[in-house]
């Protein structure tokens, strides 16, 4: 709301559905990853759960292609 209350209702809607929905995807990211969601957690928890799980899909992505060099 005190992000986006300014928008109106539906607004605050979509962006707490969208964040509900990212929480439940980051709660399910693999084990192996969880130190990486924890340090996007922390950089990125005051934006919201959605930039969380960009932050955690980007690196884990980027991690998974270095292993390849």
């Amino acid at each position: 709301k005190s992000q986006m209350g300014t928008y109106g209702a539906a607004m605050v809607k979509a962006c707490v559905d969208q964040d509900l929905d990212a929480l439940a995807a980051v709660n399910k990211t693999p084990e192996k990853y969880k130190p990486t969601v924890a340090r996007c957690m922390k950089q990125m928890r005051t934006y919201g759960f959605a930039m969380v799980k960009a932050c955690a899909d980007q690196d884990i992505e980027a991690e998974k292609a270095l292993s390849e060099y």
